[in-house]
């Protein structure tokens, strides 16, 4: 019954593990991870002897073998790149998961946007101040050139989540993310991870003055466009109810530049006459891997495939 409970506490702890893995606890529990893994260790040694199962330093070996490969795994966490929005939990109550985005202007803007600039920013105008357009800004000093600036573009803190507009609709179908990426996050050996939710999808029938029945159907595109302008296609799907997407891709495969790179998301169809879509965001993520297409082990293969 010992033997059983250890293991049971070794699960729930590397569960716990996993959870906590980005946060202020992560040393405490590696320090907990390697105590409990020794004390493991001895209790199953202690039982292995009486049968006379394997010797002393062959099941040392095993277990810190599996110890190692687990570790490894779970270091292999993602870092985030940049964050819009809040992963809201639809069974939650009072979930409502626009409520941080604004409404969209009903225009397709034309690049390169105006940034909602915050308080301390030295560009800041309370009387001026941008509302939310189809570009949105991370931090950085975006170059001229750079998705059709012609000069510098100065953005000492990001964009807050008011300036996404909530939804891509048939009369405003696109919203743009600007960002850097680290030259190890656009490395050979990065892979970066793009998720996000869009959910609330409806039709609007302004003859009738009413919606349509149901969530309607949405063509979904979602490109990748580096420093120079190259564009990658890495999403295209129809959706007719809410959908949670993650897309995992190698940085070489849209050569993502060290510097800034856009996503862009949009709508691209279905359109017809006298009918209004929409289709609303709950929130959308960037990640990156900067080691996961490395050959850690050196077996000729990546770590993640």
């Amino acid at each position: 019954m010992l033997f059983v409970a250890r293991v049971r506490t070794g699960v729930r702890f590397l569960s716990s593990f996993v959870r906590d893995q980005n946060g202020s606890g992560c040393h405490q529990k590696i320090i907990q991870f390697v105590t409990l893994t020794a004390r493991f260790v001895v209790l199953v040694w202690q039982r292995n002897q009486s049968a006379n199962y394997m010797s002393l330093s062959r099941f040392v070996v095993l277990i810190l073998t599996g110890w190692l490969l687990t570790a490894q795994a779970l270091w292999a966490a993602p870092e985030s790149v940049w964050l819009i929005g809040v992963d809201e939990d639809p069974f939650a109550s009072g979930y409502n998961p626009t409520d941080e985005f604004s409404s969209e202007n009903y225009a397709n803007d034309a690049r390169p946007g105006r940034v909602t600039r915050l308080q301390g920013d030295p560009l800041y105008n309370v009387g001026s101040n941008p509302t939310a357009d189809d570009d949105f800004y991370f931090t950085g000093i975006f170059p001229i050139g750079f998705n059709g600036l012609t000069t510098n573009l100065p953005v000492p803190f990001a964009e807050p989540n008011s300036a996404w507009e909530r939804a891509l609709t048939d009369g405003d179908r696109t919203n743009r993310v600007h960002s850097f990426l680290s030259s190890a996050q656009a490395g050979a050996q990065s892979r970066l991870r793009l998720s996000f939710e869009l959910v609330y999808g409806g039709i609007w029938l302004p003859l009738l003055g009413q919606s349509g029945e149901g969530f309607g159907s949405h063509d979904i595109a979602v490109r990748f466009r580096n420093s120079a302008g190259t564009t990658t296609l890495i999403y295209s799907n129809r959706l007719d109810r809410d959908t949670r997407i993650v897309v995992d891709f190698p940085a070489s495969s849209v050569a993502a530049s060290a510097g800034p790179n856009t996503i862009e998301f949009a709508r691209v169809g279905p359109f017809t006459a006298n009918t209004g879509y929409w289709i609303q965001f709950d929130y959308a993520q960037l990640e990156a891997d900067t080691s996961a297409l490395a050959d850690a082990d050196g077996d000729g293969l990546p770590r993640w495939l």
